[in-house]
């Protein structure tokens, strides 16, 4: 099933389900479990934003879908999954897109072990596809730039010293990256114009960060049955998001009451929101959002001229004012 956001682009909506066969036909790991486990997080109801922009801006300079840009958005789309599985071991996640993660349903060892096991399938699918080398050598560094992003999280774990700066540099590595290499490798393998598709990358890149902030409002705001993950996860984790470091820097009760508070439960989670709320730190990360979309709709305006783009802003601002 494909997330209803694809239902006004037919042609999209037609190149993800490809895309999800892509990604069930490659997997070989011959032990039926794991495999089954790796096959249901594919066929789960995500929204596939990433794997979609591919092909949306392959699309917009082809006004045709092929072969080539379903494999890549398919090899995208399994890093994230990667990254996702692994996610969930860190911050102990009972579930993913409304079924049991992978380390619940196994075990730690085999959760990471798969997430591995992904990034190497992607690697696999993505590897003979892109062979500009001025291409390769902007990008080669994203893998890594992701999972420095990863490790700066953990790093940051129950930090209640850190400032926005550091965190919009860690969701930079650990969420944009992938937005920049899923808009600008579906633009480059459209038309091999390496300097166009840097602008493609700005603008993935300040997409994804919009992203992760509206992500960081969800956890708050949203209750878990509407997200399809559960709310407020983030800070009995250690995981200290826009909301909550704006509000710190802003309010000494607030990081009092971060600093003073051992266990956290649903009482103690939804006073943190309130107090959140009155210093009006929500208000300030949609600020923040409606910056960096603006930034990404600047890039936008940069490249070619097309009846699409207007399509590709509109999912654009579909992402960024997303309530799951």
């Amino acid at each position: 099933m494909i997330h209803e956001i694809w239902r006004e682009y037919p042609e999209i909506e037609k190149a993800l389900k490809e895309t999800k066969q892509t990604m069930r036909e490659g997997i070989s790991i011959r032990i039926p479990e794991i495999e089954a486990k790796i096959q249901e997080y594919i066929d789960a109801p995500g929204k596939y934003l990433r794997a979609g922009l591919s092909l949306m801006f392959f699309y917009m300079e082809k006004g045709s879908i092929n072969k080539k840009i379903i494999t890549y958005a398919a090899a995208i789309e399994l890093l994230h999954l990667a990254t996702l599985i692994h996610d969930d071991v860190i911050d102990t996640a009972d579930s993913r897109r409304g079924i049991e993660a992978m380390h619940i349903a196994q075990s730690n060892k085999i959760a990471v072990y798969a997430g591995d096991y992904l990034f190497s399938y992607s690697s696999r699918l993505a590897s003979d596809l892109i062979d500009e080398v001025q291409f390769q050598n902007r990008n080669k560094w994203i893998l890594e730039n992701i999972m420095s992003g990863e490790l700066r999280q953990l790093a940051n774990t129950f930090n209640k010293e850190m400032t926005m700066i550091d965190y919009i540099r860690q969701i930079r590595g650990k969420t944009a990256m992938l937005f920049a290499l899923s808009a600008s490798g579906g633009y480059y393998l459209a038309n091999n114009d390496f300097r166009k598709a840097q602008n493609v990358r700005l603008l993935g890149t300040y997409l994804g960060i919009a992203f992760q902030l509206q992500d960081d409002l969800i956890d708050f705001l949203v209750p878990a049955g509407d997200s399809g993950k559960p709310s407020m996860q983030d800070v009995p984790n250690g995981i200290y998001t826009a909301p909550l470091l704006l509000a710190m820097e802003k309010s000494d009760a607030v990081s009092r009451y971060v600093n003073e508070t051992d266990e956290w439960d649903k009482a103690s989670l939804d006073q943190l929101a309130q107090m959140i709320k009155e210093t009006g730190a929500f208000q300030d990360t949609e600020v923040l959002i409606d910056r960096y979309i603006e930034k990404a709709l600047f890039y936008l305006d940069k490249i070619s001229d097309s009846e699409y783009k207007a399509q590709i802003k509109k999912i654009i601002i579909l992402i960024s004012n997303r309530q799951y």
